[in-house]
């Protein structure tokens, strides 16, 4: 049986195939033999029903099995271990008749689909590899690089030639007894990239699904691909056992696809992924082929079938699913996307034999087509999807009630449509992105330098001045690089409350990043944790600008509000006093805690930074929680933007507080020499980088300028508090809440 032609399901015709090899095994007096029948239905090669006797079945080939996946899975991490696999395979598997007929044809073919009877021999880890002709000796590289290669299994059903897709499902379940397993996205997006966004086509999620969902959606035929990502598990023994796992052991099983349950489904012939471990290994029932690729080719009669043979990397599937939905989205053919899909993973790690695991049940040419319209390579890639992910209405789903598609808000789509920009062409992504990034960084630092020394000048009650656009730049770098530095120093401080607030922060934001994919799982604690952070950030905001208050406070009116006999009543008016005696009191540990209150802000803004991200990495299961976790998001957003609106006020507060340089001579400039030796008043320079040399006078001066005369470079002493106020709280007052 050849394919000349695939009926689509569409109605179209397919490209025939380069070469089929039909595999049959030969049971003859109690021993076995694999033989083997080529044909060329495009005629690219001369092969027409050429049949070649195979070798003869020595060993029980269920233990050769069993052993070789035993090899596999124990590989180290040196591809060349996988080659010598392939090798020998080819050195068994290929006699010399059937060497010389690979030596006519692996240089024209470039699509293979092999038709077998056996359930044991993984054909994708055929390494060719003949020296019989020592003038030409071939060392190929694996079947399934080398070719465009899949497979089927024989029967009255043909593999689907265009696969039209109208629904798609994506389920994903975390095994109740197997290990954690990294959340599906690289999956998701693919198939959402997959669907492109068309009104007719509909893509819905199903997370952590009860087995009544998935037997109800089978049961619905309204499928036209159902992927799976999660754990599975098979008995060498019971094929038909092979199970994928859902929650709270209710795992569906390859023998339930029978009966009623298959009756519509096979009317629509599915693509059928599933992503879980060992999902395409097959063995021998009673009289049959068992396991999930005879299910659901043979029973379901589906298009196109795809799982691994064996145990794969978790993140190295995710890899293998995301690169070959694109391939499929950029209109490839199904073999041509399996190829790409395995080249790419193999990149990546070659050692690691997940990227040789996947059998691929299809025609090779076989395309897919979304709603009307078939995609081509020729195509422009679609806009990605305006769908969403969906949970189900409660934690157990009316039986037989259909998933509902959810639309995108308008910022996951957003979102989604830079991953995908910057996903597809990431060289001119990159290229355009690193100078506007620079002049964004640039631009930012001046502009964060401005605010801060206008910050500081009302710090020290001086009109604003003028300075180099170095100086701004300088100032607004250091505002940044040494947050990190101040930060590890609010974690450090002798003061308790600076600390602790620091301590706490710090645990928010590792809690986001460690919790962040078991919170996803349980997008009600993921929303309740968001509110929770956005109320706490929000009056730990508050308290911050409580605290930094103190450097918009006049120094004569900072004497004042210490005597206040109501600040013991005030929290705001207390934690104000208190920071304002940490900027007029002269002393070495007043200077280590405005440091540290200046660190503090960087695990406020961190706490506030990772709440966001976590916010947007969520998922909510409808479209009333999406707009929640929106809202939390933005709520998350204003407060990350008012503390930025405080960075300036901390680092000057942290950086100078009322500290300068005091002027001890200036012989330069007679007048301010007069001055000085008067002994009248104390003068201290608070140019800090501006343009001007300006002055801070403290006490009663005849002075009355408050620059030094042009080109006058007075002499400067140690810096110190400007005035050295003592401001305290009253004995009888309550203590401040900072200490």
């Amino acid at each position: 049986m050849t394919l000349k032609e695939s009926s689509a399901t569409s109605g179209s015709a397919v490209p025939a195939v380069d070469l089929e090899i039909r595999v049959t095994l030969t049971r003859r007096k109690g021993s076995q033999r694999l033989d083997y029948v080529l044909s060329s239905p495009s005629r690219i090669v001369s092969f027409h029903e050429k049949k070649i006797r195979g070798p003869e079945i020595e060993r029980p080939p269920k233990e050769f099995h069993r052993q070789l996946l035993r090899q596999i899975e124990k590989l180290g991490s040196n591809p060349s271990e996988l080659e010598d696999l392939g090798r020998g395979l080819f050195r068994q598997l290929f006699p010399f008749e059937m060497r010389d007929a690979y030596r006519k044809f692996r240089g024209d073919v470039k699509t293979l689909l092999i038709t077998s009877d056996e359930p044991w021999i993984p054909w994708e880890l055929i390494k060719p590899f003949d020296d019989s002709d020592p003038e030409n000796v071939i060392d190929d590289d694996f079947l399934c690089v080398q070719f465009q290669l899949t497979r089927w299994l024989a029967g009255e059903t043909q593999p689907g030639a265009t696969i039209g897709l109208r629904r798609m499902a994506y389920l994903e379940a975390q095994s109740p007894e197997g290990p954690a397993l990294s959340p599906g996205e690289k999956e998701w997006d693919a198939l959402a990239e997959l669907a492109g966004g068309k009104p007719d086509v509909e893509l819905i999620s199903l997370r952590e699904p009860q087995r009544d969902e998935v037997v109800n959606l089978i049961r619905s035929g309204d499928l036209d691909l159902l992927h799976f990502s999660g754990h599975g598990g098979t008995d060498a023994e019971h094929p038909d056992e092979a199970r994928i796992a859902l929650p709270e052991w209710q795992d569906l099983r390859a023998r339930s696809l029978d009966g009623p349950l298959i009756l519509e489904i096979k009317k629509r012939r599915p693509l059928v992924f599933l992503n879980a471990c060992r999902a395409a290994e097959q063995g021998w029932v009673l009289t049959s082929l068992g396991g999930w690729a005879e299910a659901w080719v043979q029973r379901c009669g589906c298009s196109a079938f795809l799982g691994p043979q064996w145990s794969v990397s978790d993140h190295l599937a995710g890899d293998f699913a995301e690169a070959f939905y694109q391939a499929l989205a950029a209109g490839e053919t199904i073999g041509r996307a399996a190829q790409g899909a395995r080249e790419q993973v193999r990149e990546r790690q070659p050692g690691d034999s997940t990227w040789l695991a996947y059998a691929v049940y299809a025609h090779p040419n076989a395309r897919v087509v979304l709603g009307d319209r078939p995609l081509t390579a020729e195509a422009p890639c679609p806009r990605p999807p305006q769908v969403r992910p969906r949970q189900p209405d409660s934690p157990r789903e009316v039986a037989g009630k259909p998933a509902q598609r959810q639309r995108a808000s308008f910022p996951d789509a957003w979102l989604r449509t830079l991953r995908t920009a910057a996903f597809r062409r990431p060289l001119a992504t990159g290229f355009l992105a690193a100078p506007l990034i620079v002049m964004l960084l640039l631009a930012g630092c001046f502009l964060l330098g401005d605010r801060t020394h206008q910050a500081r000048e009302t710090l020290v009650e001086i009109e604003g001045l003028s300075y180099p656009g170095t100086e701004l730049l300088r100032t607004g770098a250091r505002v940044v690089l040494t947050l990190p530095w101040k930060g590890i120093h609010a974690l450090l401080i002798d003061h308790a409350t600076l600390r602790w607030c620091a301590v706490a922060l710090l645990v928010i934001t590792l809690g986001w990043l460690v919790g962040l994919g078991r919170l996803r799982a349980s997008p009600g604690w993921l929303l309740s944790a968001l509110v929770v952070a956005a109320l706490v950030l929000s009056i730990g905001s508050a308290f911050y600008t409580f605290a930094v208050r103190a450097s918009n406070l006049h120094i004569r009116g900072a004497r004042t509000l210490g005597r206040a006999p109501e600040l013991s009543g005030n929290v705001r008016d207390r934690i104000a006093v208190e920071t304002a005696s940490w900027l007029r009191n002269d002393s070495p540990r007043n200077e280590d805690r405005r440091e540290a209150l200046n660190g503090l802000i960087l695990w406020l803004l961190l706490a506030t930074g990772t709440g966001m991200w976590a916010g947007i990495r969520a998922r909510a299961p409808g479209r009333r929680s999406s707009r929640l976790r929106w809202t939390l998001v933005g709520a998350h957003l204003l407060v990350f933007l008012f503390l930025l609106d405080k960075l300036p006020h901390a680092h000057a507060m942290g950086e100078w507080g009322h500290k300068y340089p005091r002027v001890v001579a200036a012989e330069c400039d007679p007048e301010l020499a007069a001055v000085l030796a008067s002994g009248k008043c104390r003068i201290y320079d608070v140019s800090a980088g501006a343009r001007e040399r300006k002055l801070k006078r403290v006490g009663t001066c005849s002075l009355k300028r408050d620059t030094v005369v042009e080109g006058c470079d007075p002499e400067l002493g140690p810096k110190e508090v400007i005035g050295s106020v003592q401001v305290q709280m009253r004995a009888n007052d309550q203590p401040s809440p900072m200490g």
